[in-house]
């Protein structure tokens, strides 16, 4: 019969609408308890939070729109093209006097159309709720409306081209997960590795290659909240309530890059269709050029994965010493052996494959011995990886001394810090050792490349002596961070604060003259402060903020954190009566031991923001 050339075939869309409306009625039923009803249910707030409570709605719905997205866009790429997966359903649907490529498009239509149709009902409810409540955020509604239908548009693309590639309807939300998730685990197995055989590794940073290559993380991250408050002091206390909400910035961009990646997944599902062949389907895999891909993805990845936590469960531990290493190789080569041979008689549809495999299945053996030893030896140099100064853009930074409170550390793209902090990471790198001893601190530095690249480093300190590393720290900058927060006031500006001991649990006032010659005397304490990564620090039990401006109007609180060498501010609390002596701030004989631990999972260090 021959096929007529039409955008869609009206007969076959009609026929999706009457199969798909459980669908779309879960769809719009569950966007309704999302979005209308928690704005009905602002009925009766206070005007000043009422704008900023809105918003706020609307975008904790743009944020459950990846979640809809996620699960609605296979479940309809599922619905609509499941008669790829059966061979009397998709020789009947190709016999029609309809080209694939029309079938394809009607298909689309059917589930693009019928969820942009039920965004718009939404829509229109989400404003008659806020009319009802007293307010119209119309910028943020149509944003929603925006977001929703694009993070559809990729999914279901997305889910569309997984259908593509498989004759197997279970294999189609297999094939869409490992997809999403294929560079996330990755990236991770290669952290691993790295986490077990370098010094320095830090696990904190994700590429932004991986995340944009993982989706629902990409999103998930995008589609954040930024939320506005007014801010001001009542007593020594702060009151602060909503004012705004909005997407943070780039995420509506974020958005419409992806709905550029769905018409070209579009587009090449289109392309798979007509090379298609109707007897796939009941198949694994779609193309037979897939097989060794699949195959071989499995078993590397699946042996080195699977492989460390086989060891990990058997000997409890996995590290870089010889015996490790060689006990790591043999449960590679077997959970790799395993995942190999399974993935191809899932393909294959037998058991029996050894025979035709075992030239394959000894090439896989030997690549994963291969790629352990390469990684082992370090190949690619990172351990000693320090860029050049004049190649950083930005430098966070953060050093720590067990005992110490806080950490001093900054972000910047100050060039004297930038050329310090290099250094420090150079002479750190030279002393290097796997068996060094007890911890007493941590040197964290991640690094903006001006390519646009990053690297980021974290290391354990042993308390020899670095003069370099003694040079960061000291710096101004550094110093100042370790002492209190960001103040580009003068003393003039501050009206006022308190001191709170920790171990009486008395808290106690400072009236304006006191708090702002307490400022006076840190800076001065600051100035001729000289910090050791070597020395014991005992902890201080004082928390003290100081506070701006008056109880009316806004304000910011000055946190201050004194150590041994503030002696200037100890002396002038000691005169003001808080303290008996400078000596009573601190625990006495309580210095932290150091202590070994993990390269995984350290504290994020507090840092602080400088201009340059």
């Amino acid at each position: 019969m021959r096929q007529k050339k039409s955008f869609c075939n009206a007969a076959l869309l009609r026929s999706d609408l009457r199969r798909t409306w459980p669908v779309l009625f879960a769809y719009v039923f569950i966007w309704l308890l999302i979005l209308p009803i928690p704005i009905l249910r602002l009925n009766g707030t206070e005007a000043p939070e009422l704008r900023g409570q809105v918003e706020l709605c609307l975008c904790d719905g743009m944020s459950a729109a990846e979640y809809m997205g996620l699960a609605f866009g296979v479940v309809w790429a599922m619905t609509l093209l499941f008669y790829l997966m059966n061979g009397r359903s998709v020789g009947l649907l190709h016999s029609l006097p309809a080209t694939r490529s029309c079938q394809l498009r009607t298909h689309l239509l059917a589930g693009i159309g019928s969820t942009f149709a039920a965004n718009v009902l939404i829509f229109v409810m989400a404003l008659l709720a806020q009319a009802r409540v007293g307010t119209v955020a119309w910028e943020h509604s149509l944003q929603w409306l925006l977001v929703s239908t694009v993070v559809f548009l990729f999914f279901f693309a997305l889910g569309t081209f997984c259908s593509m590639l498989t004759g197997w309807l279970l294999a189609v939300p297999v094939l869409y997960g490992a997809v999403q998730c294929a560079a996330f685990l990755i990236n991770g197995l290669v952290q691993t590795l790295e986490s077990i055989f370098y010094l320095g590794f830090d696990g904190s940073v994700t590429p932004e290659l991986v995340k944009w290559l993982t989706p629902a993380k990409k999103l998930y991250w995008a589609l954040d909240c930024d939320s506005t408050y007014e801010t001001y002091m009542q007593g020594k206390y702060e009151i602060r309530y909503l004012v705004s909400a909005t997407l943070v910035k780039g995420a509506i961009g974020t958005v419409l890059i992806y709905g550029a990646v769905a018409v070209v997944l579009l587009v090449v599902s289109d392309w798979l269709l007509g090379l298609r062949r109707s007897e796939v389907a009941g198949d694994a895999l779609a193309f037979r050029p897939m097989g060794p891909v699949v195959r071989w993805t499995v078993g590397i990845l699946g042996g080195m994965g699977l492989g460390i936590l086989l060891l990990s469960i058997v000997d409890g531990t996995v590290d870089s010493t010889p015996l490790s290493v060689v006990s790591l190789i043999i449960c590679q080569i077997i959970m790799g052996v395993i995942c190999f041979l399974a993935t191809q008689m899932l393909i294959r549809k037998s058991l029996r494959v050894f025979r035709e495999s075992w030239k394959e299945v000894a090439a896989l053996c030997v690549a994963l011995i291969a790629i352990t030893i390469a990684v082992k030896m370090d190949l690619g140099g990172f351990q000693k990886r320090v860029p050049e100064a004049n190649t950083v853009q930005t430098v966070r930074v953060a050093v720590h001394i067990y005992g110490q409170e806080g950490s001093c550390g900054v972000i910047t793209g100050d060039a004297d810090v930038i050329e310090a902090t290099t250094a420090a990471h150079s002479a750190v790198v030279k002393q290097l050792s796997p068996n060094a001893g007890k911890n007493t601190g941590y040197f964290r530095v991640e690094y903006t490349l001006k390519n646009g690249g990053s690297l980021s480093r974290v290391y354990y300190l042993t308390g020899q002596e670095n003069q370099e590393l003694e040079k960061l720290v000291n710096l101004p900058q550094m110093r100042r961070s370790l002492v209190m927060n960001d103040f580009d006031g003068v003393p003039e500006d501050i009206m006022g604060g308190y001191i709170y001991p920790r171990a009486e649990g008395q808290e106690q006032d400072m009236d304006t003259d006191q708090a702002r010659r307490l400022y006076e005397a840190v800076l001065k304490d600051m100035d001729n402060m000289s910090l050791s990564i070597q020395g014991d620090y005992n902890s201080c039990l004082l928390y003290i903020s100081l506070f701006t401006r008056d109880a009316t109007d806004n304000g910011e609180s000055i946190d201050i954190n004194l150590n041994t060498q503030c002696t200037n501010a100890l002396n002038l609390l000691t005169e003001f009566g808080f303290i008996e002596s400078p000596a009573a701030a601190f625990e006495k004989g309580t210095t932290r031991d150091s202590q070994q631990v993990a390269g995984i999972g350290l504290p994020e260090a507090e840092t602080r923001t400088i201009p340059g």
